[in-house]
């Protein structure tokens, strides 16, 4: 598999397409262009063009999960369901979510706080099963262990 010309794409900045001497074009992000030292002429053997197309895969699961977290704070579970509907395997979900928590993106103790102050995601409703309000505590007992179960949602 050669690479016929390598350009950026008019539409998205950060990507690049590779044309490929059969005419498909294949959209790489700029981390897999440096990773695999892309450019006009470059042929893939066929073990590189696979590790390439596992490459723009997972960066894609990456930058999807990225979009989401810009949008609202959410749990690890809840990004590991939804990577898994994306139909990542629960190995490669697990690894996104691990250097997300490495970077700082993806925290579930600051997202059960932020659950609980009202400040994330869908409020504390959401948290809660059937998506019913917690049931206030009787006059004098402590809230806390409504906050604990939060943490282990």
């Amino acid at each position: 598999m050669i690479i016929q010309e390598l350009k950026p794409s008019k539409r998205v900045r950060g990507r690049w397409l590779a044309v490929l001497e059969d005419g498909s074009i294949l959209r790489v992000g700029e981390g897999e262009v440096l990773q695999f030292s892309l450019c006009a002429g470059r042929e893939l053997t066929e073990e590189a063009a696979e590790r390439l197309q596992a490459a723009v895969r997972t960066g894609g699961l990456k930058e999807k999960s990225l979009n989401l977290l810009a949008g609202r704070p959410m749990s690890r579970q809840e990004l590991e369901r939804k990577l898994e509907s994306w139909e990542a395997a629960p190995e490669e979900a697990a690894a996104i979510c691990d250097r997300l928590e490495e970077l700082g993106f993806l925290n579930d103790a600051s997202y059960a706080e932020q659950v609980v102050s009202g400040e994330g995601g869908s409020g504390a409703r959401a948290a809660v099963p059937g998506g019913r309000s917690p049931a206030p505590a009787p006059h004098g007992q402590a809230t806390g262990s409504w906050r604990l179960y939060l943490l282990y949602i």
